[in-house]
C-alpha cells in the first residue's frame, strides 16, 4: 500500500509545491503512514521548517503522561540516515539550516566530542603509557578532525554520523566549529 501511495503522490505534476504546501502535521502523518524508511523521496522535497516541525513531533517522547519529554537520539540517527541517503551534502545542508541547539543535542546523543589538545594533555607523561592510551582511543569508532576527536555513542549509525560531520566540516565550517565547541 505504501509504495502505491508514494508512486501516486510522486507522479503529480507539481510535486515540490504539493509537498512544501502541506502543513507539517499532514506531512508527518503521510510519512508515518508510508513509513519513515520508505519516505526518502518525500522528505527530500520538504522544507527545512517542515522538518523542524516534524522533528519536534517525532523525536520527543515521554514514558508516561506527566513525565518530561525525552529526546530520542536513536530515532534522530534514523532520520539522519534517511537524509544521508539523499546525499551527505544534503543532510549537512539541512542540519546547517536548523537551530544549533537542536543539532548539538541530536549529535550529543550519538557522539562524544573532545578537544584533541585537551584530550592528549590529560594523558600521562610517560611516552609508552601515552602510546597505549592513544591506541585504546583509536580502536573504538572515532574520527579526528582538526581540533576535535569525535567518538561514537551509537555504533550502528556511525557511518552516517561521520559522513554528515565530514560534510558539515567542509561545507559549513563555521557552524561545524560552533557545534563542536559546544
Amino acid at each position: 500500500m505504501g509504495r502505491n501511495l508514494i508512486a501516486k503522490f510522486l507522479n503529480q505534476k507539481d510535486i515540490i509545491d504539493a509537498v512544501q504546501s502541506l502543513p507539517s502535521q499532514s506531512l508527518y502523518k503521510l510519512i508515518t503512514h508510508i513509513g519513515l524508511e520508505d519516505s526518502g523521496e518525500i522528505i527530500a522535497l520538504a522544507t527545512t521548517q517542515q522538518l523542524k516541525d516534524i522533528f519536534d513531533e517525532d523525536l520527543w517522547h515521554n514514558s508516561r503522561p506527566g513525565s518530561p519529554d525525552r529526546f530520542d537520539g536513536k530515532r534522530f540517527a534514523l532520520w539522519l540516515e534517511i537524509l544521508n541517503e539523499l546525499g551527505p551534502a544534503v543532510a549537512a545542508e539541512r542540519l546547517a539550516e536548523m537551530d544549533e541547539d537542536f543539532v548539538i543535542l541530536a549529535f550529543s546523543e550519538n557522539v562524544l566530542v573532545f578537544d584533541s589538545d585537551s584530550l592528549v594533555s590529560e594523558f600521562t607523561e610517560t611516552q609508552g603509557e601515552r602510546d597505549l592510551e592513544i591506541k585504546a582511543l583509536e580502536t573504538g569508532l572515532s574520527h579526528e578532525f582538526d581540533n576535535y576527536w569525535v567518538f561514537s555513542r551509537n555504533d550502528a549509525a556511525w557511518d552516517t554520523l561521520l559522513s554528515v560531520l565530514v560534510h558539515l566540516e567542509s561545507d559549513y565550517h563555521d557552524a561545524f566549529v560552533r557545534i563542536m565547541d559546544r
